[in-house]
């Protein structure tokens, strides 16, 4: 492993530090439900404060694909890194309903960026022969927030620090703008810009391309039900998100930083028991729901998901032509925040009713037949 680790390019390093400092921000901000309600705004306005961020993230594609085809990785990760600081700066200077759906829409604008401009720099950055490797550690830049600054966060909003928070989450997008900064220009122009409705019609055809779309489709799956709302479940349930969100994060850290070289070897082979580790984690937790399950789900959805970040990365950049590196990594970007538009919206409005715990144990059952459907129907297209 540590021979693979010298190999790594430079600018690839300063890239994966740029985007820690922004799933920092990110991290803290699987904690604004928590903060809107405990501001006495009621499940569905949190749903739709959640929403507004994923609508933006989903209609600024195709600007951020001709962003990206004209301007590159680099501009894209500084760009997406500032409107992440100015979105959360609005919600921090201006907290009412109007400002927050501003704010949200801004951020996420920039997160939409920023994350289709970090992965493609890795995909045309990483040599093959280290690409799952690398994904394994560029995986995680979402996992070390959610270990050390989530229960941060936690801890200063239930305290009554909403703006202290606020403010970190300010200050790590300025980091992150800084690190992007230092990576050497890169432009990685095409010959041709391509339309992103266009490239779906054209790749969808082939079976192994749309199994790989679908599957970034299941690991947002694994997470957008669930991640926004586990801190309000928990509390139903007696417990604290923290609970789960540690030690997943402990066990998918360490997955993606020291057994990840196995996605080199194994490749698409590991898709389905990835995903079935980690949903059967999902139903544990949510059915249960003692603190010890949060433990053990935790647990086993840590060493799924630390699995599965990787390899539909490592995926997507093996069956992507070059001369649609752009628009593909666009769509596998667009095909995981979809899931991210629908999933936390209907959790919301469900949660009206059946309350935050049992809208958690309805979504693991959901999860767990989508996972047993593309494990049956999907994944044995892949090579």
């Amino acid at each position: 492993m540590f021979s693979a680790f010298k190999k790594l390019p430079a600018d690839f390093l300063k890239a994966l530090l740029s985007t820690i400092a922004a799933y920092t921000a990110m991290t803290i901000f699987f904690l604004y439900p928590l903060i809107l309600s405990l501001d006495g705004y009621k499940p569905l306005q949190i749903g739709i404060a959640w929403i507004v961020f994923e609508l933006a993230l989903i209609f600024s594609r195709p600007w951020s694909n001709y962003f990206l085809h004209s301007k590159g990785t680099r501009k894209g990760m500084i760009t997406g890194s500032l409107l992440m600081a100015s979105g959360i700066g609005i919600l921090t200077i201006f907290p009412s309903m109007f400002f927050i759906l501003a704010g949200r829409i801004v951020q996420g604008t920039g997160w939409g960026l920023f994350v289709v401009s970090y992965s493609l720099h890795n995909a045309s950055t990483l040599p093959v022969s280290l690409r799952g490797f690398g994904f394994g550690l560029a995986g995680i830049a979402p996992v070390l927030p959610q270990l050390t600054f989530f229960p941060l966060g936690e801890w200063l909003v239930l305290s009554d620090l909403i703006y202290t928070t606020l403010i970190i989450a300010i200050i790590s997008c300025i980091f992150s703008f800084y690190m992007a900064l230092k990576i050497r220009s890169r432009h990685e122009k095409t010959t041709e810009h391509h339309n992103l409705l266009s490239v779906l019609k054209k790749t969808w055809k082939s079976k192994e391309i749309r199994a790989v779309l679908l599957s970034g489709s299941a690991f947002a799956m694994l997470a957008a039900p669930i991640l926004p709302y586990i801190a309000n479940a928990a509390k139903e349930w007696g417990s604290a998100g923290s609970a789960f969100l540690l030690p997943a994060a402990l066990v998918s850290l360490s997955v993606r930083t020291f057994v990840s070289r196995i996605v080199d070897h194994y490749g698409s082979r590991l898709i389905p028991p990835a995903f079935i580790i980690a949903s059967t984690g999902l139903l544990i937790t949510c059915w249960i729901s003692t603190t010890p399950a949060l433990f053990a789900g935790g647990i086993l959805f840590g060493t799924g998901g630390g699995i599965a970040y990787p390899l539909i990365f490592s995926e997507i950049s093996r069956i992507a032509p070059r001369e649609l590196m752009t628009p593909l990594f666009t769509l596998f970007n667009t095909f995981i925040d979809a899931v991210w538009v629908i999933a936390p919206f209907f959790a919301a409005g469900i949660a009206e009713f059946a309350g935050f715990g049992g809208t958690l144990k309805i979504s693991s059952l959901v999860i767990a037949v989508f996972v047993a459907f593309l494990t049956i129907k999907i994944w044995p297209d892949l090579k």
